[in-house]
């Protein structure tokens, strides 16, 4: 039988995440819950950094909403057939890796199903979580669970790594904020040296991870000097 949301608005628990759709979520009409299945890209050059952790690819999701990406199928039958050829192919022409649902390696599937109490379906990774106040529901994402899991995707060595010039161009919208910053010292001399502080702490702490994650896939190959001519 399947649990009513409503149980866990009286306790202020989190509804469960579940992919055999035995937690029901409340269907609100203003804003309608149905969310298609997707997967995630990750693109050479989405990547994002967190403190702490390091540089994690920032997964782009392909959506298999008919019409959306080139995805072919009826949108009057949700959860119907879907032609993904060429959403697929134009993802990989911007030089996408596809994060497959199916591989054991990062996990198993990713997409969890979850069913509404309209009895259709409303679809998110694993790590997203639900919580009902006031008769509404909130969703609200486990980061430190699918930050894990970004790293693992790196570490395991399912993405390739992520370029130079990607961290180049981070580092410098980085700059050009301390540069703002350095304009208005004199104002505030206190305040804006505590942010120049902050951002070179930021600047540093980027291109250490960039290395210690990167540094030796990228390191360019030094050839031994030819030794043609000599006798």
């Amino acid at each position: 039988m399947a649990i009513r949301y409503q149980q866990y608005e009286q306790t202020g628990e989190a509804i469960p995440s579940s992919g055999d759709a035995k937690h029901l979520l409340p269907f609100q009409r203003r804003r309608q819950i149905r969310r298609e299945q997707f997967e995630y890209w990750h693109l050479p050059t989405r990547w994002t950094h967190v403190s702490g952790l390091g540089w994690l690819p920032d997964l782009a999701t392909l959506s298999y909403l008919p019409g959306a990406n080139g995805v072919q199928g009826d949108t009057m039958r949700p959860g119907g057939p879907r032609k993904l050829t060429a959403a697929r192919n134009g993802m990989s022409g911007k030089g996408g890796i596809l994060i497959r649902r199916d591989n054991p390696q990062t996990g198993g599937d990713y997409v969890v199903r979850h069913q509404t109490t309209a009895g259709i379906y409303h679809h998110t990774d694993r790590w997203a979580r639900f919580r009902v106040v006031g008769g509404r529901l909130r969703e609200s994402v486990d980061e430190e669970g699918r930050n894990a899991w970004l790293l693992g995707l790196v570490e395991a060595g399912e993405i390739g790594a992520m370029p130079h010039e990607v961290l180049e161009d981070k580092l410098e919208v980085l700059e050009g904020r301390r540069a703002k910053y350095e304009q208005t010292t004199s104002l505030n001399p206190d305040f804006v040296g505590r942010k120049l502080a902050a951002i070179d702490a930021r600047l540093a702490e980027m291109r250490e991870d960039w290395d210690r994650q990167f540094g030796a896939a990228e390191a360019p190959v030094v050839k031994p000097p030819s030794k043609r001519g000599k006798k």
